[in-house]
């Protein structure tokens, strides 16, 4: 069972082109497709002929057209020419609401009538599409239940030991850190700040050298780290730390000392 009433983040938003691109969302299959306004609709990914994908076939202006038999379907699912007939009235297939934001392309698949735009969760795309911004979206496909990926951004207490050769510190292996719990605009957000340790492995790399003997000089940081959840599915992770070498080093491979997930 998944939460439907909710809007969904289904793609990038150079993902969808004037191309069927098909997604399968809470095991509902959809074919995504741009009109020539450049607007993106949603449909049900089978053709009410016989099933076929839509996303097989090809888009002509606001129209998606079925490979198999030719039966063409407008932007809102509605079937506006089959081959030989007039379009049968029970032949139109459902259209999914749907919202580009911040580089994102967001679908609805529960009640239309309880579509509503102020229900997403801004909060954890902050600054996302805005100057100063770098931005690259790309797929990583796992093959676990999405809850356990929601439970794995929002534990820092793995990083110590998962990660212990990157950001793991000892720090954070001893629990010498502080949280919070907050609730900022219909976002969970729990922020960890861990004051004056020597830095992780990560850190480590960007500062400094003895000239004498090439050891690492470990200047103790103050480093973060916050993960922002954004019912049903949205993580937003923002780790870094107060050295400048190491924030310098993050933010020259990253972009920005933002992950967004």
């Amino acid at each position: 069972m998944f939460p439907t009433n909710c809007w969904y983040a289904a793609a990038f938003d150079h993902e969808v082109t004037q191309k069927p691109f098909p997604l399968v969302i809470l095991n509902e299959p959809l074919v995504f497709f741009r009109r020539e306004n450049g607007s993106v609709a949603a449909l049900r990914d089978r053709c009410a002929h016989r099933m076929v994908p839509l996303s097989l076939g090809r888009v002509s202006g606001d129209n998606i057209q079925c490979r198999y038999h030719g039966f063409t379907y407008d932007s809102g699912g509605k079937c506006v020419w089959a081959p030989g007939q007039a379009a049968p009235p029970n032949s139109n297939i459902r259209a999914y609401p749907v919202i580009e934001r911040r580089h994102l392309i967001w679908v609805w698949i529960g009640d239309e009538a309880l579509a509503d735009s102020s229900q997403i969760v801004d909060e954890v795309f902050a600054g996302l599409g805005e100057p100063g911004w770098n931005f690259k979206g790309e797929r990583l496909f796992v093959e676990a239940g999405y809850q356990l990926l929601i439970d794995n951004l929002m534990d820092m207490l793995h990083l110590g030991y998962l990660h212990r050769g990157t950001i793991g510190s000892e720090a954070i292996r001893q629990g010498k850190f502080e949280t919070r719990l907050e609730r900022p605009s219909g976002a969970i957000q729990v922020s960890r700040w861990i004051p004056n340790h020597l830095p992780s492995p990560t850190s480590a790399r960007g500062q400094k050298t003895s000239e004498e003997n090439s050891a690492p000089v470990l200047d103790p940081e103050d480093a973060w780290h916050v993960a922002t959840f954004g019912p049903p599915c949205n993580v937003r992770i923002d780790a870094g730390a107060q050295i400048e070498a190491a924030f310098h080093l993050i933010r020259e491979r990253l972009g920005a000392p933002e992950v967004l997930l």
